[in-house]
């Protein structure tokens, strides 16, 4: 077996559905393959393999890849794809999920208050507003990752502002949402529970943008450290197929994957670079 097709694994398209073959020198060096559909970036982290199992065990990674691990391949949020689909549902979870943290960590907060004067006075006050913004930064650090998969800033003082900013935020959405508390209350035992519901699915939706953005701000990037030199157009000689190719993806004996034909076919020196153009889809030359 040549060593181009065990560096083989087929992936599908999430945006147009579209299974192509994709060799290992056709990853990004931000851990990524292009869709030679519908040129749609399809991030390896996560991503679910459509070839036999076969395919899959033959697949290796790359060897950056595989001294550091996908997790370094991050994909900075604004370049990646998102179904809109899901983002009400996760911003509903976000915000719903922080809330039942939040009032768990409510009361370890005000045991922690008390400990904080006893020992400190005044100054515990202070020594327990820090505690407070650490607390709710790692929080909301902990669910940007775990359901949006972003990375933010994990230093002390990036945490602590993350926090202190979160909570201003939350802050104000917590007045308003004690406004549908106090309107339940008002309106009577028949109308209090529908009242109550529908509160916190708003404002968790509500608090689950909050958390969200804020978490962006503090969001940490790989994208400006490394970046793509661009794709190329290339015609296969044995199917007549032209296909927009990463520069990476070409192996070093000058040579590329066919994503038509799986045949491997010296890279045309004469190709025209396409930079950052969008890939309308195949070609057929």
């Amino acid at each position: 077996m040549s060593l181009e097709s065990e560096r083989r694994i087929q992936l599908k398209c999430d945006h147009c559905g579209a299974t192509y073959t994709y060799s290992s020198e056709s990853i990004s060096s931000l851990g990524y393959v292009q869709c030679q559909n519908c040129a749609y970036r399809i991030n390896l982290e996560g991503a679910q393999p459509a070839g036999t199992m076969a395919m899959q065990e033959r697949y290796q990674m790359p060897s950056s890849a595989a001294e550091t691990g996908w997790s370094e391949y991050y994909i900075p949020w604004k370049n990646r794809p998102r179904p809109i689909k899901y983002e009400a549902l996760k911003l509903l979870l976000h915000g719903f999920a922080y809330s039942l943290i939040g009032l768990g960590m409510y009361f370890v907060l005000m045991i922690a208050l008390v400990a904080f004067l006893f020992i400190a006075g005044i100054f515990g006050v202070f020594l327990f507003f820090g505690l407070v913004a650490l607390a709710v930064g790692g929080i909301n650090i902990f669910l940007s990752s775990a359901i949006w998969s972003i990375r933010c800033s994990s230093t002390i003082g990036s945490v602590a502002a993350h926090g202190l900013f979160l909570f201003g935020v939350l802050l104000v959405t917590g007045i308003a949402n004690f406004s549908f508390v106090f309107i339940g209350a008002l309106a009577g035992p028949s109308y209090y529970w529908p009242i109550q519901i529908l509160g916190i699915a708003l404002f968790s939706f509500v608090d689950g943008v909050a958390c969200r953005t804020v978490g962006l701000m503090f969001e940490v990037s790989k994208e400006e450290e490394k970046q793509d030199s661009g794709l190329r157009h290339a015609k296969c000689p044995m199917c007549g197929s032209t296909y927009a190719y990463a520069v990476s993806s070409i192996s070093q004996d000058g040579t590329v994957v066919c994503q038509n034909c799986n045949k491997v076919f010296p890279f045309a020196a004469h190709s025209k670079p396409s930079l950052d153009a969008p890939v309308e889809g195949l070609e057929i030359a």
